[in-house]
C-alpha cells in the first residue's frame, strides 16, 4: 500500500513541476513583452499608478497593458495595491529587468523563449531526417535589427560591427 502512495506522490510531484514548467515559459513570454514594450523601464520611472496612467506613460493600449499586468502580478514580478488599483515595480526587480540595469538585464533573455519556439517545426523536422536545422529565418527580427532597420539601437549595433571589422552579408527575410 506504501509503494502505490509513494507512486502517486511522484506522480503528483512530477505533474506539478510541469504545470510549473508550463506556467515559467509562460512568465518569460510575457517578461519578453514587457522588455520589447519597454514597459519594465516605463514602470521603472513611475511611482506606483493604474494600468491606465503607464499604458500612457508608455505610448501602449490599456487593456493589453492591465492584461500583461495581470500576468505580472500573478507571476510575482509586479505587485498590485488592490485598494488603490495601482501596479509597483519594487526596485529590485527592476534591477534586473530594466535597460539601466545592463548587462544584468534578464529581462532580455527571456526573448530566446519566444525565438526557440520559432524553431521547433524545424527542429522536429531535423530529428526526422538527420540534416540538421535551420534557424527561422526571422529570428533575427528580434534578438537583432535587420540591416534595413534605422532605430538608433541598430544604427548602435551596425556602427559597434564595422568598427572592429566586421561585415554581416545582408539578407532578406522571407519567413
Amino acid at each position: 500500500m506504501s509503494v502505490a502512495v509513494t507512486e502517486k506522490s511522484k506522480t503528483e510531484q512530477f505533474s506539478e513541476k510541469t504545470l510549473q514548467i508550463i506556467n515559467h515559459a509562460a512568465l518569460a513570454l510575457m517578461m519578453s513583452i514587457g522588455h520589447r514594450t519597454r514597459l519594465f523601464d516605463t514602470m521603472a520611472d513611475l511611482p506606483p499608478a493604474t494600468s491606465g496612467t503607464i499604458a500612457d506613460a508608455a505610448g501602449l493600449n490599456e487593456r493589453y497593458v492591465r492584461e500583461w499586468l495581470g500576468a505580472m502580478v500573478t507571476g510575482g514580478i509586479v505587485e498590485f495595491d488592490a485598494a488603490l488599483d495601482e501596479y509597483r515595480l519594487p526596485p529590485e526587480h527592476a534591477a534586473c529587468l530594466t535597460r539601466a540595469a545592463s548587462p544584468n538585464n534578464v529581462a532580455v533573455t527571456t526573448q530566446w523563449v519566444g525565438v526557440l519556439g520559432t524553431a521547433e517545426d524545424a527542429v522536429v523536422e531535423a530529428f526526422r531526417h538527420g540534416r540538421g536545422a535551420v534557424a527561422h529565418r526571422c529570428a533575427h527580427d528580434r534578438m537583432r535589427p535587420r540591416p534595413s532597420c534605422r532605430c538608433p539601437s541598430a544604427r548602435r549595433n551596425r556602427a559597434r560591427r564595422r568598427s572592429r571589422g566586421v561585415r554581416h552579408a545582408r539578407r532578406r527575410c522571407r519567413g
